[in-house]
């Protein structure tokens, strides 16, 4: 049996936080024996993990360090962490001025590590199973035979600095969870994709099938219902998303379009709603620890993201059966095919809405889509389970 951890900021609701629940709950605790360390306790999803894998004690400098400067600074003064606080309210200010001023990004993790105590125990690999600080805290902060990245996103959309690269090159094994992003990889780290490993997301269907019967939404009959889960940030077309409900209401669709979970962006769309006069027809649900009776619900389910790397949002419409229209992120070609398992529009918040309005006028396109999508929800658990588990062994 390996003694395996997995390091991952936090367990909220969103897309590699959902893959390493669903991950965990797919090993064979037999073959594996996990630990998780959380740089913050007490997301929704932890209470999702198996009762066999442990979760390690939460280390509070750890989470100041790392997570929201206004919810956790405090924590370091009142530690008495003065330079720990110093330095983590310097990044907060570096960072953007650096943006602003047009100069290229520089790696913080360098500063914050510094502050940051190493885990005890040894393991026979460490996961990071976020890019960014996750990974480094398992090439840095733990004692362990393998360490290994786990890449989620395209990092050919970001500036990765030459320091973070040089980071990169150092890990035993680096994974990731599309060809799209192990390009990207490659190319941005400088090494040969031929030594990154594509594992795909592990997607439960009896879980989401089970789970989206739990409950059914008491929603107003007769107009067609959206539904968007994702974080309410920049990245994931947020705004986009709500500029398309200004369109589908000026152009008179009965529509209610639901967007499931939190962000920083939170407050200003909703402001932005109520602007528009919109808050009944674009309706934020905030966190659901369970999403799948909603996007059960839905006629069409709609990601408006400006990245992604691989969305396990649309593998869990896919097996939900759900008419998708998705916009033309990079990497969406990996997950849908234009006009057979959904529609990629244009990210824009006109093509998003004309392709919504075709397929609530198209009843007859959205079952087709849907009974496509149905089919290719297939079930590749074990495969990518087996190359997980030779990543470990090796």
């Amino acid at each position: 049996m390996k003694k395996v951890l997995f390091v991952i900021p936090t367990l909220r609701m969103g897309g590699a936080e959902k893959a390493l629940v669903s991950l965990l709950n797919s090993l064979d605790p037999n073959r594996i024996k996990a630990d998780v360390f959380l740089f913050e306790h007490g997301g929704v999803l932890q209470n999702q993990l198996p009762d066999w894998v442990n979760v390690l004690p939460e280390d509070t400098v750890t989470r100041a360090m790392t997570l929201e400067l206004r919810t956790y600074w405090r924590d370091l003064l009142k530690k008495g962490r003065i330079s720990a606080a110093a330095a983590r309210l310097w990044i907060s200010i570096r960072s953007p001025l650096r943006a602003k001023m047009g100069m290229k990004p520089v790696s913080s993790w360098k500063t914050v590590s510094r502050h940051i105590p190493s885990l005890p125990g040894r393991y026979d690999a460490a996961v990071g199973f976020l890019e960014g600080f996750a990974d480094f805290f398992v090439l840095d902060k733990t004692d362990a035979s393998r360490r290994i990245a786990w890449i989620h996103s395209d990092l050919g959309t970001q500036q990765i600095t030459a320091e973070d690269a040089e980071r990169y090159r150092q890990f035993d094994s680096v994974a990731t969870i599309t060809e799209a992003c192990r390009e990207s990889f490659a190319v941005s780290v400088g090494v040969s994709k031929n030594n990154v490993s594509v594992i795909k997301n592990i997607v439960s269907r009896d879980q989401i099938l089970k789970m989206a019967d739990a409950e059914d939404p008491d929603w107003k009959e007769g107009i067609a219902h959206i539904v968007t889960v994702g974080r309410l940030e920049y990245q994931k077309g947020s705004d986009i998303g709500l500029e398309a409900c200004r369109v589908l209401a000026e152009k008179n669709a009965e529509f209610c379009w639901h967007f499931i979970g939190t962000g920083s962006l939170m407050d200003k769309l909703r402001n932005k709603a109520l602007q528009y006069g919109l808050l009944d027809r674009c309706v934020y649900e905030g966190q659901k620890e369970n999403p799948y009776p909603y996007m059960k619900r839905a006629e069409i389910l709609v990601q408006p993201s400006r990245v992604e790397g691989k969305s396990i949002v649309l593998d869990e419409a896919k097996i939900l059966g759900k008419a998708i229209v998705a916009a033309d992120y990079p990497s969406v070609s990996d997950q849908i095919e234009n006009g057979v398992t959904g529609i990629v529009a244009k990210t824009s918040p006109e093509a998003l809405a004309e392709s919504i309005i075709r397929l609530i006028d198209d009843v007859k396109l959205r079952q087709t889509l849907e009974k496509n999508a149905g089919e290719a929800a297939l079930d590749t658990t074990e495969a990518e389970l087996e190359r997980l588990y030779a990543l470990i062994e090796a």
